[in-house]
């Protein structure tokens, strides 16, 4: 698990940055909370949920079926493909916000893309100011920041007009029917119902395209459950047969997955 702590001059000034191409930070992260403009892309090739963020809702990339279980990455912790989460994209860094509202740049400090080397670049620079690479990575974090904000503020709409319901998945495996709790998904008979003044709220809020992109995505969990099985497997036999890439297309109509609410 990351260990992110505020990124200060006084502490870090030695602190260098590698960018590595690698994210065993995530191979134990089942889902990654996505914002409003990522689902686009996102819903081309896993399934998306709503999860439960402080008395709200965020959508989130379900990446395994299990907990400690991410099938996109890869044995040596590279991506094995399709959308990578911003949330990813902005490792080893992350904004946190003071008790006063202030937003702060923080740093896995115990990861392995950083450290007191001689290898990667410097967060601050000969007047001990932050680097250019780091003020482009925090322009970055609190774009995504702002985006989440605005992301939450939809999902409230969409919660408030009772648009949000249970998604219990029922995945038939060789070992048994495994039930997946904890999702949530759109309530599309209750969507289609809504009378004109919550459908107008919907609608002006953003809410609309979020409700069909997680609809649509659902139709992805067949390919995840056997994505899933799959790496169970060759974990268990020990096999490192596995794809570099993952591609949900091969696990189409194969029918052994059932899941409820859909």
């Amino acid at each position: 698990m990351p260990n992110y702590q505020p990124i200060s001059k006084s502490q870090h000034l030695n602190l260098r940055w590698r960018r590595l191409p690698k994210y065993t930070f995530a191979e134990n992260s089942a889902l990654a909370q996505l914002v409003v403009q990522e689902l686009p892309k996102a819903i081309l090739t896993r399934p998306v949920a709503f999860v439960v963020s402080g008395e709200g809702f965020m959508p989130a990339a379900v990446q395994g079926l299990e907990s400690g279980q991410n099938v996109f990455v890869n044995k040596e912790g590279r991506w094995r493909g399709g959308y990578l989460p911003a949330t990813y994209r902005g490792y080893p860094f992350a904004l946190a916000r003071t008790e006063d509202g202030q937003r702060v740049l923080c740093g896995d400090v115990e990861g392995e893309h950083l450290g007191e080397n001689t290898e990667g670049e410097a967060l601050f620079d000969e007047e001990g100011e932050p680097s250019k690479g780091i003020q482009e990575v925090l322009d970055f974090l609190v774009k995504i920041q702002d985006d989440r904000e605005r992301t939450e503020q939809i999902c409230a709409v969409l919660q408030r007009n009772g648009l949000i319901k249970p998604w219990v998945v029922e995945v038939r495996r060789e070992s048994g029917v495994l039930n997946i709790e904890g999702l949530f998904c759109i309530d599309e008979a209750a969507l289609n119902s809504l009378e004109l003044p919550a459908l107008d709220e919907v609608r002006k809020a953003g809410g609309l395209p979020i409700a069909y992109m997680q609809l649509l995505s659902m139709q992805h969990i067949e390919g995840l459950a056997l994505a899933a099985q799959a790496q169970t497997n060759a974990i268990a036999a020990k096999d490192t047969s596995l794809p570099e890439s993952l591609s949900f297309d091969s696990f189409n109509d194969s029918g052994n997955v059932q899941f409820g609410n859909f």
